[in-house]
Formats: C-alpha cells, structure tokens, sequence
C-alpha cells in the first residue's frame, strides 16, 4: 500500500457514474487528491507465516489445511474530510479507454427506456461504490437498468437495489450492436471456419465493459448460435450503436 495523488477527471458525469454524492463533486472536480493505492495481488497458495500481514477474509484454508488467496486488481482509495472511504476505478488511469467511447449520441428528444444489461466482475462493481451487499449478489449477472437520453449529455444508466435505491452505471458498459468482419478476417483472428462462415459481416449483440477485468480493451467477445464466446478486434468491427436493438417500453425514472 501507498500514498500517491491522482488528477480526477473535469467531466462531472463520470463522477456521477461512480455514485460519488453531489456535494463531494462539487469539491473534487477536477482536483488533484491524495490517495492509497493497493497494488495488484496475486492468487494463488501462500505460506503460513504470511498470514500476519493479511486481514480476515483475504485468505481461506482448504480442507488439507492449505492457505490460499484470491486475484486482486489495483485499488485506489480515497478517504473524505467525513472519514468516508470511496474507491476511483482503474479505468481513469487509461485515457485510451475513453477516447474509444461515443459521450453524446444524437437523439431527437429525451427518452427513457429500460434495458438489459450483462455486469461484470465484483471487483468492477466496488470500484463504482455499490454496496458491497449487493455487488456479491449480482457481479456477472444480467440485470435491468432504466436509461436516460437527453440530446448532448452523455446517456444516464440507472439501476435498482434489492430495497429499491437508484445508483449509476457507467454508461458505456451497455451493450453494443456491431457489425462483424467478413469472413477472412474472422478466420485470421482465429475463429473456427464454421463460425466464421456463419458469422461474416452479421449484425450482432456484443457485451463490453472498458477498462474492466472481464474485458479486454481491443477486442469484442460475440456469441455463436450456441452461445458460445468468441474474440474478435474492436477495429475490425463496425459499430452501429449502444443498445440490442430491443428498448422496452418507456419508463419513468424516479
């Protein structure tokens, strides 16, 4: 662990998507901050005498009375002037990741819409401060959020507790529809040619998460008929647009 500063970004939205109060945005935006960093922890058996400079619940022993831990990523940490303790994600720490992303989508008049959406890890979920109650409960799985589009403003992702409270979610991690490549890029990235026969140049539904642990930066992951996942290059595909292509039925979001 250390002690390090940290630029926070001067778009306001991105401090809302990681459900930071307004009153704590007002201070911080844009501001240079002091931080603890946890750097990344390998998984994997440790010894015994390790276990002294680890807190419960980092470890756990198997039933032949080995020691083990599990895979943790970087984690940046800020402590408030009210001792509350906020993670920054990781993601700010790559500015590539966001110079991928589409802010602002043209959109006629505001709508609002609900969605599915697929989560990523329980890491990724902390580091945009949900309880961690919940994240626990929800980490990789398919969850409805509402969606908010107002012309020139980045889209607002809304999603519901168990006991009803609204969070944010940053909104490009919706999902995408793409167009795949032709097939002879398909085949040399490596994808069987069965798949990449059937594939080839069709429109589909792709999962993505920038700058989390269950996605890599440069590729897409697309599913086959039988729902298997397969990678293939972002620059190789043509993007056509956040969504699946299904919005629900309009909703209110309180």
């Amino acid at each position: 662990m250390n002690n390090q500063v940290f630029a926070l970004p001067a778009e306001r939205f991105l401090l809302e998507e990681i459900n930071l109060p307004p009153e704590l945005i007002d201070l911080l935006l844009g501001k240079t901050v002091a931080v603890r960093f946890l750097e990344e922890q390998p998984g994997g058996r440790i010894e015994p005498q390790s276990l002294s400079t680890m807190q419960d619940g980092e470890f756990w022993v198997d039933p032949q009375g080995n020691y083990w831990r599990g895979y943790a990523p970087l984690r940046i940490f800020f402590t408030d002037s009210l001792g509350r303790e906020w993670r920054f994600p990781r993601r700010w720490l790559q500015p590539q990741i966001a110079a991928r992303c589409d802010c602002c989508l043209p959109v006629e008049s505001e709508k609002c819409f609900a969605e599915e959406l697929n989560l990523p890890s329980e890491w990724d979920l902390l580091e945009i401060n949900l309880p961690a109650r919940e994240v626990f409960r929800i980490a990789g799985e398919v969850t409805t959020v509402q969606i908010r589009l107002v012309a020139n403003e980045p889209p607002k992702v809304f999603w519901r507790d168990s006991s009803g409270l609204a969070w944010r979610i940053p909104h490009d991690w919706r999902r995408r529809r793409i167009r795949l490549p032709a097939f002879d890029v398909l085949l040399s990235q490596g994808i069987p040619p069965e798949i990449a026969e059937r594939s080839a140049c069709q429109v589909v539904s792709v999962n993505y998460h920038p700058g989390s642990l269950c996605c890599l930066a440069a590729q897409y992951r697309f599913r086959d008929e039988e729902g298997n996942r397969w990678p293939i290059s972002i620059d190789d595909c043509i993007f056509l647009g956040y969504g699946d292509g299904h919005e629900a039925s309009d909703e209110t979001i309180q």
